[in-house]
């Protein structure tokens, strides 16, 4: 039976299995390929990656000067829909040979489409998923999932995390120092929760709400109402990451105006889904908010507990509202999920959906859940070792 990478590398002493099991539950949480987080992670080289994906697939790999400067008659022998599809990047063509960088070159359904539509007899390289997401991004404009960052952002970036603000860059000029968000100066709490009292699972009597105008919500209809029973089903039974958390904003997002999923990704949060008046936030996805700080998220991540309180008027603070639409809210209530030690996802709910309270929630409960579907993934992800 072929070794899976992960195997492969801790048999030739590349990676700690350790390191592996680190890496592993890392790609549950932040997607991609093993390889990627392995890379970002910073226990492995691009070039280490390359050679072990080569023996893995049996191909050849890419090189960089083969990556770099590819000219755009190549490129314009594949059309942007299927790089797209196929992770699949033109490099050279010899005659009838069409020389192709894969993350996959195994995909024999890929090479045949791929032959078909070109014309061409298709000669397979692997080359690294980041790599290959960011040639993607600047030939093709293929706009990059915000989990994958540039390599000079990313290599260790999670593994460093604890550091990354100890050391300003140089600049043989004095540092200026940073606003800082005085955590004992805004209108908030810092709650510990009581002991779980259980969820009312009845719908709440509420009066119909007003459709949204903001030009952010899409006009998609609000989903059939959601119970905490068919909540957890959904967590249990998720099949990825995103699968959890597109359950736990459908459910949220019946209570709560905003709803906000960010992962913390080195020095940023990202966000990963949102919904505003229970409908999704377009381009979400595309945002990042710096966590520096004047950043309330930041402020989160550093004590990782559960807040209540006041958004501050800081720019980061600002570009985090402004992703979800509207104006600041008058309670706002942030609450980070932990796991491998560290803080790697933040829930923001603001805004009752009706002037009463509706049900007794319990968010400290349910992210405890949402931490436990994820346990669910990373053992399934061990197991296959993918």
């Amino acid at each position: 039976m072929r070794l899976k990478l992960g195997e492969m590398l801790v048999n030739e002493n590349i990676i700690t299995p350790d390191e592996l099991d680190e890496t592993l539950k890392c790609q549950v949480i932040f997607g991609g390929r093993l390889g990627t987080n392995l890379i970002e992670m910073g226990f492995i080289s691009e070039e280490q990656l390359a050679s072990f994906l080569a023996r893995k697939a049996g191909v050849p790999c890419t090189t960089p000067q083969q990556l770099n400067n590819i000219p755009t008659d190549i490129l314009s022998l594949l059309p942007a829909e299927l790089v797209k599809k196929y992770m699949a990047i033109p490099i050279a063509l010899d005659k009838k040979r069409l020389t192709l960088a894969m993350a996959d070159p195994t995909n024999l359904p890929a090479i045949d489409e791929i032959s078909f539509r070109t014309g061409y007899i298709v000669s397979p390289l692997v080359a690294p998923e980041l790599r290959l997401v960011f040639c993607m991004e600047n030939y093709y404009g293929i706009k990059r999932d915000l989990r994958y960052f540039p390599t000079n952002r990313a290599v260790g970036g999670r593994r460093r995390r604890e550091h990354m603000y100890d050391e300003p860059l140089s600049t043989g000029e004095p540092a200026a120092q940073p606003e800082h968000l005085d955590p004992f100066t805004i209108d908030r709490e810092i709650i510990e929760f009581p002991p779980f009292e259980g969820f009312d699972t009845e719908p709440a009597d509420e009066p119909p709400d007003e459709p949204s105008t903001h030009e952010q919500i899409s006009a998609a209809p609000p989903v059939p109402r959601q119970t905490m029973e068919s909540i957890a089903e959904r967590l249990a039974e998720a099949r990825n990451r995103d699968e959890i958390a597109e359950a736990l904003v459908t459910y949220l997002g019946q209570e709560f105006q905003r709803v906000a999923l960010f992962l913390i990704r080195g020095e940023m949060a990202v966000g990963w889904r949102a919904v505003h008046d229970n409908r999704p936030v377009a381009n979400f996805d595309h945002t990042e908010v710096p966590l520096d700080n004047t950043s309330l998220l930041r402020m989160v991540v550093d004590e990782k507990r559960y807040y209540r309180g006041a958004v501050p008027h800081t720019a980061s603070n600002a570009r985090m509202l402004a992703a979800m639409g509207e104006t600041p809210p008058d309670i706002a209530q942030i609450i980070p999920l932990i796991l491998l030690g560290r803080v790697v996802t933040i829930l923001y709910v603001d805004g009752r959906r009706a002037d009463k309270e509706a049900r007794l929630f319990d968010l400290q409960k349910l992210i405890g859940k949402v931490a436990m579907a994820f346990e669910i993934l990373i053992l399934k992800n061990k197991i296959l070792m993918s």
